[in-house]
């Protein structure tokens, strides 16, 4: 009789403990059930064109993002429009049951006079950053006309901005900003830049590349960033037709700085000056490592890079820009034959 009632007592137990563990799996399941009960996927394409019928009038675009992942291109000079912003959403998650990307974004195109402006606003801040949101991904596209020369001037709060510019197409200023955090990548390959250039980035990344690229006035060049790493790439073999000066700033992060000329008409100047009492450490005078500097007069105390062909003025053009670094690395690869 004891070893019966001590397999009662002994089932009772078992019987508890599962009860009590699938109640515990109970709980987060049905809480899962109920927040993701009415999940929803979202893809959507829209498209906004501009083909006026007089193109001497369009002399800047204007895109204003709060995120998204902007690519910035040039086609060919056939297509029936002068610019064409192609936008894809796609979200994941609870609460997207029946519903579309216009209830979660405003979309403003304003193209009836220049300039032009594309605007993409979200609804509400605090939705789009909850967690129950689980796919978040935001591409725009924009294609300029070849044939078409204009000043972009494009921000995102927190994205992606990437600007290409070919062989042979002509751009007037050029203004990229991400407030947020975000990368930055400018491409000119043989293009001519008809006024300045302008980036900054809050915390991320900048990649900058230039090749033969040609200006037709006196320009500034100025980047900004905050937390984060330049790259800058300068191939120049061609006249620049113009000087390009200006300043590259970026408080908390290190430069790569590879240049390259074989144009005795091409000079360049590079100074990365002191911050407060700080010297700014640069590999090629440091003690733990070294970079190829050719063709350049390299002054260790006043941190300054002066190609030959400019100390001896037999260069009508030239780059003349200035790194002020906060905190971090300068690394130049440079090479003037």
């Amino acid at each position: 009789m004891c070893l019966t009632m001590a397999k009662k007592v002994i089932a009772s137990i078992i019987i508890m403990v599962v009860f009590f563990f699938s109640l515990i799996l109970a709980i987060p399941i049905a809480i899962l059930s109920d927040n993701f009960s009415d999940y929803g996927i979202i893809d959507e394409s829209i498209s906004f064109f501009y083909a006026p019928s007089n193109a001497s009038s369009f002399e800047k675009l204007n895109i204003n993002v709060d995120t998204g992942n902007i690519k910035i291109i040039y086609v060919d000079t056939h297509v029936p429009y002068h610019v064409k912003i192609d936008v894809n959403v796609q979200l994941g998650g609870s609460d997207l049951a029946g519903k579309s990307s216009l209830d979660f974004f405003n979309f403003i195109w304003l193209n009836l006079s220049s300039p032009v402006n594309y605007s993409m606003e979200i609804i509400s801040d605090s939705w789009f950053g909850t967690s129950t949101l689980l796919t978040k991904i935001v591409n725009i596209i924009i294609s300029i006309r070849k044939d078409i020369a204009l000043g972009i001037n494009a921000t995102v709060n927190e994205g992606i901005i990437e600007l290409t510019i070919p062989y042979g197409v002509s751009v007037k200023n050029i203004d990229l900003n991400i407030n947020g955090a975000g990368d930055l990548m400018c491409n000119f390959y043989s293009c001519t830049i008809e006024g300045n250039v302008t980036g900054g980035v809050n915390e991320g990344y900048i990649n900058f590349n230039s090749y033969n690229t040609m200006y037709t006035q006196s320009s500034i060049l100025s980047l900004t960033l905050g937390r984060g790493d330049l790259d800058m790439n300068i191939d120049q073999y061609v006249d620049l037709g113009a000087n390009v000066s200006g300043t590259l700033a970026i408080n908390d992060g290190d430069v790569a700085l590879r240049y390259d000329d074989n144009n005795d008409n091409v000079g360049a100047r590079f100074e990365i000056p002191p911050t407060g009492n700080l010297s700014p450490e640069i590999l090629c005078f440091g003690p733990y490592g070294s970079c190829p500097v050719e063709g350049f007069d390299s002054d260790d105390v006043n941190y300054i890079f002066t190609s030959y062909d400019l100390i001896a003025r037999i260069c009508n053009f030239q780059y003349n820009l200035t790194f002020e670094l906060g905190d971090g690395i300068f690394a130049p690869f440079l090479t003037s034959l």
